[in-house]
């Protein structure tokens, strides 16, 4: 199953585990299929320079290197085209449903509200990670 993770899920799966860390662990298994796009690990490159974000590598002795370096392991790439999205309030989510659009994926998954408030995108049904892991 092939699935597109928005950024916060990534970095709440990396940096404080949780539901979103098992979708990780899923991953990491094969069981699923992570599909991401250059610009959602720029986005996440550029999340984990934040300061605040600092202690918390530190704590967990990871690097934003060894965390997109393994994004990249357990993840296809896929190219996008910009995508202008009427409905949604932040044009960043955009980044978002083109990869779920580029990767052919069966379904997104994300935490905000943004994007899940669509339901589904394109025919690409749009889960939290509660309920796309209580659906298998």
């Amino acid at each position: 199953m092939k699935v597109v993770l928005d950024t916060n899920l990534w970095l709440s799966g990396w940096l404080w585990q949780g539901l979103p860390g098992n979708l990780i662990k899923l991953a990491r298994k094969k069981e699923i299929l992570t599909c991401t796009s250059v610009e959602i690990l720029q986005e996440v490159e550029k999340v984990l320079s934040y300061q605040k974000l600092q202690k918390r590598l530190a704590l967990l002795s990871l690097t934003t290197e060894e965390i997109l370096l393994a994004m990249g392991e357990i993840s296809t790439i896929y190219p996008i085209h910009p995508l202008e999205v009427r409905e949604l309030r932040d044009p960043k989510d955009a980044m978002v449903l083109a990869t779920a659009i580029a990767a052919q994926a069966d379904v997104i998954i994300s935490g905000d509200s943004d994007l899940l408030i669509l339901e589904t995108y394109q025919n690409i049904p749009i889960f939290t990670a509660k309920q796309f892991l209580d659906s298998l």
